[in-house]
């Protein structure tokens, strides 16, 4: 228990006891609006440390350890955790079922806004250090693979096929041979073919309107999870249409933008 002492009250101090109260609680720094970032990093749990810590249990830290103060408003979790990606403080990923983390916002380059921050168990915050352990050990973990990859003799196998259902144009990766590959008589590798309408879907389609405040957790729910199946393409069509209409110089910067990112594409 905590004692603050409220002093001798006035009628002029708030409108109301309650009002009076909570403004000893905010001088007192028991009730804030959000947190700074570096308010994480001196209170993060030990268990944490290392693997990452749940975005869902960092906002429930707030209503039940009393190490945190209260929060009056629940965007100010994902105020705080968007000012620590933006300076480079944070590191923000989402879990994969493998144990990996992707997509994954680190560093100078790192765009994350508030309304982009899901509160979830496998959305998980990481500390400056952490993430750069986790990315120098993804550097040494491709390099091993492709200096494996380049000591390997023999066929590779790869490419796309494509399947003709009545009304469906099909279009799929042709994985790499597993134990039900068969090998030729000349020692070529036939890959078994996938076949449409069985257990596995050849493609899935989807067009709609996406809200912007939703485009991070629609990357990072819906596409983060299949970017390395090397078959995933993303068309986009983006409407800028404000009650004023754009001027010369904006639809300049747009293009201009666009250009710098290497995207080409009809405005």
């Amino acid at each position: 228990l905590k004692t603050i002492d409220l002093g001798m009250v006035h009628s002029s101090a708030a409108a109301s006891l309650t009002l009076y109260i909570l403004k000893s609680l905010r001088d007192a720094g028991e009730l804030v609006d959000s947190v700074s970032p570096s308010h994480l990093l001196r209170h993060w749990p030990p268990a944490f440390k290392d693997q990452g810590w749940p975005t869902k249990q960092v906002r429930d830290a707030f209503f039940s350890s009393p190490t945190y103060p209260r929060i009056t408003r629940p965007e100010g979790v994902k105020e705080t955790i968007s000012r620590g990606v933006l300076g480079g403080f944070l590191a923000y990923a989402s879990k994969r079922g493998d144990g990996s983390l992707h997509p994954f916002l680190f560093g100078k380059d790192a765009s994350l806004g508030a309304d982009d921050v899901e509160i979830s168990d496998d959305v998980v915050i990481l500390t400056k250090e952490a993430a750069e352990a986790y990315l120098e050990a993804q550097k040494a973990q491709a390099a091993a693979k492709q200096a494996g990859t380049a000591t390997t003799s023999g066929t590779t196998i790869g490419g796309t096929g494509t399947s003709t259902t009545p009304g469906l144009d099909l279009t799929y990766p042709v994985p790499d041979p597993g134990p039900g590959a068969k090998e030729g008589g000349d020692g070529s590798t036939e890959v078994l073919q996938p076949v449409a309408g069985g257990e596995n879907i050849p493609q899935f389609t989807w067009n709609g309107v996406i809200p912007h405040q939703k485009w991070m957790n629609f990357y990072m729910k819906v596409l983060g999870k299949h970017v390395n199946t090397g078959n995933l393409k993303l068309t986009v069509k983006v409407t800028i249409q404000p009650a004023a209409g754009l001027t010369t110089p904006q639809v300049e910067e747009i293009q201009a933008s666009l250009r710098e990112l290497g995207l080409e594409g009809d405005s």
